[in-house]
């Protein structure tokens, strides 16, 4: 497993290689990029609230202790990432952000 930063371009296009538009979850999705869920899920996050993929429901899991919970599926709705509008935040640093992280607390 890596902790390498995860991009939704990345994301999409495991998703469209792997599953198609077949169901997936969270971990499975994870061991395919071999990384650790929990950095999957911003990527997925942000292809959900662009819907390019949708929730289709869930399945039923044990965790480490043996305690069921429900998982989400997830499904790609076939659409593509749309190419970022000129002047957009994700292409440009944010100064007032970079001076915050740079401080000394």
């Amino acid at each position: 497993m890596t902790t390498e930063h995860l991009s939704r371009e990345r994301v999409l296009e495991v998703i469209a290689d792997r599953f198609g538009h077949s169901d997936f979850s969270t971990r499975e999705l994870a061991e395919a990029l071999g990384v650790t869920e929990p950095q999957v899920r911003g990527a997925l996050g942000w292809l959900v609230h662009a819907r390019i993929l949708h929730a289709v429901g869930g399945v039923r899991r044990l965790d480490c202790c043996q305690r069921p919970y429900r998982a989400t599926l997830y499904r790609w709705t076939g659409k593509q990432i749309p190419p970022d509008p000129p002047g957009c935040r994700r292409s440009r640093p944010n100064a007032l952000a970079a001076e915050w992280l740079a401080r000394r607390w």
